[in-house]
């Protein structure tokens, strides 16, 4: 089901995508028809924890309220494609699905125009949704390499001081084949997904095209 959503977001070819868990409200049909199922269990809305997503978790993890994969690569390629990912699983499975739909197609955007879009997007995450997210941190270094032809040191220093004081996004940066080092030399993996789910036939192709 999760890669069905990353298939038909692809199909859709938006801007950028929301894509989160489903939480079914209480006093919606949903959440009467799961209750019905058995699916959950009826609470009242003061045991309710509404999920705002992986930006949140985020920044939880850093400060070490919560704990985080230790190899991001390893225990996501370990996940059966048939079975039910637990919570701290899914966190791992947004990040893939949110940095594959969103970030890496940024390395094939030409339009001036919705260049100028993403650097305003990414600059709002970066310093308002998610203090200095890294994939954010990266990628505005590389439409500033693309409009001028080189990354000011101030933003490559911002960068490396987002990755020297967090394993958390060293350990991002690894399972996705980027470096800081990219934004010093204008070389980036343009061509490169690596795959961090088990793929096979016609959906592994349709993944890595």
């Amino acid at each position: 089901m999760i890669l069905d959503t990353i298939e038909v977001a692809r199909e859709m070819d938006l801007d950028w995508y929301r894509v989160s868990q489903l939480q079914p409200l209480p006093n919606t049909p949903i959440y009467d028809a799961m209750v019905a199922q058995g699916l959950v269990q009826e609470t009242g809305s003061k045991d309710l924890r509404f999920n705002g997503g992986a930006y949140g978790k985020q920044t939880e993890i850093e400060q070490g309220l919560r704990l985080s994969t230790s190899d991001f690569r390893k225990a996501f390629a370990a996940i059966p494609m048939d079975s039910i990912p637990t919570p701290d699983q899914l966190t791992d499975i947004w990040f893939f699905m949110n940095y594959h739909l969103n970030f890496h197609r940024i390395f094939h955007e030409r339009n001036p125009v919705k260049i100028k879009q993403l650097v305003d997007h990414l600059n709002v995450l970066a310093d308002v949704i998610s203090p200095e997210n890294g994939f954010s941190l990266y990628f505005l270094g590389y439409l500033q390499h693309l409009q001028t032809g080189a990354v000011s040191t101030s933003f490559r220093q911002r960068l490396h001081a987002r990755l020297e004081t967090s394993p958390f996004w060293r350990d991002r940066f690894a399972a996705f084949g980027l470096s800081e080092d990219d934004l010093a030399t204008g070389v980036f993996p343009e061509t490169v997904v690596q795959a961090l789910l088990p793929q096979s036939g016609a959906r592994a192709a349709a993944l890595r095209a």
